[in-house]
């Protein structure tokens, strides 16, 4: 799914002063913080992150009269909750003009080095006793392949409750949409929920109802509960929810993770596409 990422740019010709503490809200929003610190020669760029979660950034440096040290003028790295972390070094060329440089930054929830707890069994998304078929599964030939291989779509009626696949912490609500369409652009306008899980990866439901979020960032969540209210929002041909579990793999990208579910029938390793499955 389309990942709604803050990109920015700085222009800074000396060292930037460390912000003021960001307030729960604000972390939420923007969790991480970039500062700038010159010594002699060398000039470091640290990241900081202000909330509870792992949060993975992506870093490219666009310089003048600066040279980047290994890895480069590209990074990747995973900055811990309540941390501060080096992000890339580098130094200046000729002391006797000046250096410039341009960071450009992304950011997404959860650990790009995340390794799933595949012990874990998930609970269908919906009502106990309710029924729904899969309308597409894994490698569907749609739109679930590459990144989103390992994601599920259930064929779900507008007004449907959704419940938590698994226990976890609320990192971002998208509620205020009402449009659903299937050009180019549409998944901007997708209602969603992703969640936060105790190994790093997210649950991430897609396509609700406009307001139909029943949770908050910074709200943990048990397996079971009721979060939300599906619909048809963002890039759609037809009303379903959209649930995967992800980890981040830099640059606005995230890369879908194989997932068991407890069903009537037992625990399945892989739903079928156009099969039915009763949440117990």
């Amino acid at each position: 799914m389309a990942r709604l990422l803050l990109i920015f740019a700085l222009m800074v010709a000396t060292s930037l002063a460390e912000t003021q503490a960001a307030t729960t809200a604000e972390c939420f929003s923007q969790p991480l913080s970039l500062a700038l610190e010159r010594n002699g020669h060398n000039v470091a760029i640290t990241l900081s992150n202000c909330s509870d979660f792992p949060v993975t950034a992506s870093l490219f440096l666009n310089a003048r009269n600066l040279r980047t040290q290994a890895p480069r003028s590209r990074v990747i790295v995973t900055v811990a909750p309540h941390s501060r972390q080096l992000a890339m070094q580098a130094r200046i060329v000729n002391t006797n003009r000046a250096w410039r440089q341009r960071p450009f930054m992304d950011w997404t929830w959860g650990n790009h080095e995340a390794r799933h707890d595949d012990r874990v069994v998930y609970r269908l998304p919906f009502s106990p006793g309710s029924t729904f078929r899969i309308l597409q599964s894994y490698n569907g030939s749609f739109s679930h392949d590459g990144l989103e291989r390992y994601t599920l779509d259930f064929d779900m009626p507008v007004g449907t409750p959704v419940h938590a696949a698994r226990a976890g912490t609320v990192v971002k609500v998208v509620k205020h949409n009402s449009k659903g369409c299937f050009r180019r652009g549409c998944g901007a306008h997708a209602n969603y929920i992703v969640v936060m899980h105790a190994d790093g990866t997210t649950g991430e439901y897609y396509h609700l109802q406009k307001n139909g979020a029943r949770v908050t960032p910074g709200q943990k969540v048990s397996r079971g509960q009721r979060i939300g209210t599906s619909g048809n929002t963002g890039h759609t041909a037809l009303r379903h929810l959209h649930f995967g579990v992800y980890r981040p793999v830099g640059w606005g990208r995230t890369a879908s993770i194989p997932t068991r579910f407890a069903t009537a029938s037992g625990v399945k390793d892989r739903l079928r596409q156009w099969s039915r499955y009763r949440q117990p």
